[in-house]
């Protein structure tokens, strides 16, 4: 097979001469060192008794580890029942202060009764339509 392309020679595969050399790799990683052992030696100049961290005090504190329920759905229920405890019951709230409270459908039913002072009346006439 010819490599001839029409009337055209193609032209032989040649590499790139312009790559970076090893010499210039080793001279910018030459460079870098340098340059870092520079910005150590200007903290520790900057800085010179910083280089120990001595502010914190030796052995740290150990704090008490989280309480984390171990059973979620039984402290939910407990506190479900002191709830409906407190909801159902009557006793005092405050004794020095002469509060009291009682069971919420004894409430509810003195609130329908007597309504809630300041609290604006609705219309209590039922008409035709509503009845069933």
């Amino acid at each position: 097979m010819s490599e001839r392309a029409g009337d055209r020679a193609l032209v032989p595969a040649r590499h790139e001469t312009g790559d970076v050399t090893f010499r210039l790799a080793a001279g910018l990683l030459a460079l870098a060192g340098v340059l870092l052992v520079l910005l150590i030696g200007l903290a520790w100049l900057m800085f010179p008794r910083e280089v120990r961290d001595q502010r914190f005090a030796q052995p740290f504190p150990e704090w008490p580890a989280p309480r984390l329920q171990r059973d979620p759905a039984a402290d939910m229920a407990r506190f479900h029942e002191t709830e409906l405890q407190w909801l159902n019951s009557a006793g005092w709230r405050d004794q020095a202060a002469k509060t009291v409270h009682i069971p919420i459908d004894q409430a509810m039913r003195a609130v329908a009764a007597d309504g809630i002072p300041g609290w604006p009346a609705g219309d209590t006439t039922v008409s035709q339509g509503d009845r069933r």
